[in-house]
């Protein structure tokens, strides 16, 4: 059902909205989650996003803050309308109608024509799967040695084998059943991108969301409390690099991650599946100072009712 705040109600829709409008109604709704992400509500605001739309990541400014959409402190986020629930992409384009496929030097190896640079967590572009037609067939990352993670188009020998060129920051197919961008009606690339980022933030209701094909987390939640997330979906997403500095080159993407200190958090009546790492986790990140001996608390943290299936976790 609709719900309802305290405080102000938002809407933004991709497919009738205009970030020029005030959003106060459905027929005046915001456009794009980056209008959402860069505003300030006050407290108790419901933003609602159209049911049956799709946003697939069309702003990579803010690059190195580990996130597309950012949620804020004392604010619910949900839908609004009739059909499937809104969807937010980690896929830029369906490189079955956007772009197109060109055959290489190397027989039944195909070039994507976007580049897929500035779209990652950091400097570290990547792209983590590859779909197609929704399901029906999945990608195979090939990943190369450490040193460069070069290779030759050569070594591209099995249906659905992909290569991300760090490089030229391009995609690379192996596929024999001719061009694939008009064989498959659709093919979704995800990027090495977090689709939701709550960080530091109190009070959050994330609720009625479909979150698909992105190439690292589905929503990743750092020292916040009081969080929802509910009745969501999110299917088809992680393994993109973790860091290609590294020996191993290990991947990753969790559906649903809580990471350092979390409290007060509902995670229920979810639907989770086909993701590259764990389905839900909460863990610990000391990346950035190896030596920090600080200990690192999850308190009052709910998982109930929810469906996790086909994780690799």
């Amino acid at each position: 059902s609709d719900v309802t705040g305290n405080g102000k109600c938002y809407y933004v829709s991709s497919s009738t909205g205009n970030d020029s409008n005030d959003g106060r109604s459905p027929e005046s709704a915001w456009k794009s989650i980056t209008k959402v992400s860069e505003t300030y509500f006050t407290a108790g605001s419901v933003v609602l996003f159209k049911r049956g739309d799709i946003w697939r990541i069309d702003d990579y400014s803010r690059s190195g803050k580990a996130g597309y959409f950012f949620l804020r402190s004392n604010v619910i986020y949900s839908s609004y309308g009739e059909g499937e629930k809104p969807m937010i992409c980690g896929s830029p384009y369906d490189a079955a109608k956007e772009g197109s496929w060109a055959e290489t030097d190397v027989k039944n190896v195909w070039r994507y024509s976007e580049a897929y640079n500035g779209m990652s967590n950091d400097s570290q572009n990547d792209v983590g799967n590859m779909i197609f037609n929704g399901g029906e067939a999945y990608g195979y990352k090939l990943i190369h040695g450490k040193e460069g993670f070069g290779g030759t188009l050569a070594e591209m020998t099995r249906n659905y084998q992909f290569w991300y060129n760090t490089q030229d920051d391009h995609v690379y197919l192996y596929f024999d059943g001719g061009n694939p961008g008009t064989h498959f009606s659709s093919i979704e690339l995800g990027v090495r991108l977090n689709l939701v980022r709550i960080s530091e933030m109190q009070h959050v209701v994330f609720d009625n969301f479909c979150l698909m094909y992105g190439g690292a987390h589905g929503i990743a939640v750092a020292l916040s409390s009081d969080v929802k997330i509910t009745n969501c979906e999110i299917g088809w997403t992680g393994g993109g690099v973790y860091d290609y500095s590294a020996a191993s080159a290990a991947r990753y993407g969790n559906g649903i991650e809580l990471n350092r200190d979390c409290a007060n958090v509902d995670i229920s009546g979810n639907y989770i599946y086909q993701l590259y790492d764990a389905g839900i986790t909460h863990q610990y990140d000391s990346r950035n100072d190896p030596n920090n001996t600080t200990t690192c608390y999850h308190k009052n943290i709910t998982y109930a009712d929810n469906v996790i299936e086909n994780c690799f976790y």
